[in-house]
């Protein structure tokens, strides 16, 4: 009862062991369930909830990260943080999930991948910053869309660091459906809005169809 009332952290630490029930948790545990982790932060006591919120998401996602030794989580927070991403920023918890996934040496791969597209590592950061899976799509899958927005949509390079989440996208199931219906419609002679093809592929699938479903090509 006594570790209960560590912190708000505890219960939700050991909801997570439920998920994990072969693997003991290491002193990344402990960590996390006191104020270490909250107050290494600096951030002012009315964001401690705030906090809190961030790491059930981390948890409930990914309860594995409490399985590691205290010292590797630590180092992921540092690497999140040399990124720079302060832990009050409501991207911290994604980007360190994401690099809990991936090691240095798949994240510089990426790295180097975009640097093949002319992106910078400047502009690599940022768009990890913005889309923190980034790094968890293969190479291969990541190759085959940036061939197509740039060789076929005409996308360019830069215009794809700045939006990086249209990488996300799959592109059998939306980006290259989506770009067809347009083309084709166009090639009609219906008249589409002039809009960014980030928005348009951000469309959620029934926006997607009431703005340029498929009647319009009739």
């Amino acid at each position: 009862m006594m570790l209960m009332n560590r912190s708000p952290y505890f219960y939700l630490l050991f909801k997570a062991l439920t998920f994990i029930p072969r693997r003991r948790p290491a002193d990344a545990a402990v960590f996390l369930s006191t104020r270490s982790y909250s107050a290494a932060s600096e951030a002012p006591q009315s964001s401690f909830m705030a906090e809190y919120l961030k790491l059930s998401v981390i948890i409930r996602h990914n309860p594995f990260v409490i399985t590691q030794k205290a010292e590797t989580l630590k180092a992921s927070i540092s690497r999140v943080e040399g990124l720079g991403v302060a832990r009050t920023s409501g991207m911290f918890h994604l980007i360190l999930m994401s690099l809990t996934c991936v090691s240095e040496k798949n994240f510089e791969a990426h790295l180097e991948f975009f640097k093949g597209f002319g992106w910078s590592e400047d502009d690599f950061v940022a768009a990890f910053r913005m889309a923190p899976t980034l790094v968890r799509c293969s190479l291969k899958s990541l190759q085959r869309k940036m061939e197509f927005l740039i060789n076929e949509i005409r996308c360019t390079p830069s215009y794809l660091a700045n939006r990086p989440v249209i990488l996300l996208y799959s592109l059998e199931k939306r980006l290259i459906p989506r770009y067809r219906i347009l083309t084709g419609l166009k090639s009609r002679g219906v008249k589409v809005s002039n809009l960014q093809m980030v928005t348009y592929m951000r469309y959620t699938e029934k926006k997607f169809l009431e703005k340029f479903g498929v009647s319009r090509m009739h």
